[in-house]
């Protein structure tokens, strides 16, 4: 996953997805609220989400 600080204020990652890497513009608030496997992910807590590729 990589993260953009350029993005819009609706967009704020790109979730990097399928063998083709089709990029989805992503808003990390709404996917959070959405989801609580996402939410834990964007987290501090979730050594994973110390791992995300930042732009």
């Amino acid at each position: 996953m990589v993260w953009s600080k350029d993005l819009t204020f609706q967009h704020d990652a790109i979730l990097i997805v399928g063998d083709d890497e089709h990029e989805v513009e992503i808003s990390t608030v709404f996917v959070s609220a959405a989801s609580k496997v996402f939410k834990v992910m964007f987290s501090h807590k979730f050594s994973e989400g110390q791992q995300l590729s930042f732009l």
